[in-house]
């Protein structure tokens, strides 16, 4: 007795190649197309094909500057499951980003340091650190001495961010 040959398979299959009508085999199942790490599926495979739908398109690999790269395609999804992240943009007034994120990443690797909070006794801090630059943008910068028939009333003690030295006149005590 013949038996009518399989005309459907299970989601994720398509069918083989026909049945001759001659033979003792039903038609075939086959796998469709799978996609591997780093990837995500493109159509659909209900079973009732003959070729596989199902094509593989590449995730996402990297980001913009400023961002990192987050999450992994599985190859079980039918979307790109990676985003672009943001990564710290600002370290704070007082700091700057002594390494930024390049897209290349897997997380954020922003590093903050400290700016020069001081300078030796003579010297004045000079420039600006607000958190926004890639540098030590703060210099120390030597205050003024005083000519000779003055003394020094106010000096610069290392953290002012002006020179303060006040130069006075000397003057002689009276008998």
């Amino acid at each position: 007795e013949c038996l009518a040959c399989r005309t459907s398979c299970q989601e994720g299959q398509h069918l083989g190649p026909v049945c001759s009508g001659s033979g003792t085999e039903d038609r075939e199942c086959l796998d469709c197309t799978r996609c591997s790490l780093g990837f995500y599926s493109v159509g659909s495979c209900d079973g009732t094909g003959t070729v596989s739908t199902v094509s593989c398109s590449a995730c996402r690999t990297g980001c913009a500057s400023g961002e990192y790269l987050q999450g992994q395609c599985s190859g079980a999804t039918t979307f790109d499951s990676t985003e672009c992240v943001a990564c710290l943009d600002t370290c704070g007034a007082g700091n700057y980003k002594a390494v930024t994120c390049d897209g290349s990443t897997g997380e954020d690797v922003t590093q903050c340091v400290a700016c020069t909070a001081s300078c030796e006794t003579n010297f004045y801090l000079d420039g600006t650190c607000d958190g926004l630059g890639t540098a030590d943008n703060i210099s120390c910068v030597g205050c003024k001495t005083c000519s000779r028939g003055e003394y020094l009333s106010s000096w610069c003690n290392g953290t002012a961010t002006s020179d303060t030295v006040v130069c006075s006149n000397c003057t002689e005590c009276e008998q």
